[in-house]
């Protein structure tokens, strides 16, 4: 048995085959890990890009109802000033029919 730095040649081989397995197995799950970075990386993409989509879907439909709303409050908001000028006339013909109650008398 030949006999390398004090310890058996067979030893010596046997820790070299255990190294070598140990950085092929660290090469294959580094390749793994990096094969799961770029799928994680390409689902946050995604996620992002789906998620803009989404987000202005959103805002078109809050922007719709928005609008509704406003057209909305312009109406009543006409329909209040009408109904305004309406009192500020009757209230009128009621002095003016008051004023001619009083010269009747």
């Amino acid at each position: 048995m030949l006999v390398f730095a004090g310890r058996g040649i067979t030893s010596f081989v046997s820790q070299f085959e255990g190294q070598r397995k140990k950085r092929k197995l660290e090469a294959v799950a580094s390749e793994e890990s990096s094969m799961g970075m770029e799928d994680l990386k390409e689902a946050i993409t995604n996620f992002g890009k789906e998620f803009s989509t989404q987000m202005i879907e959103h805002r078109n439909e809050v922007n719709a109802h928005l609008t509704t709303l406003e057209e909305e409050s312009s109406r009543n908001t006409t329909m209040l000033q009408e109904m305004h000028g309406m009192i500020i006339l009757m209230q009128a013909k009621n002095v003016d029919e008051d004023d001619e109650d009083e010269d009747d008398d």
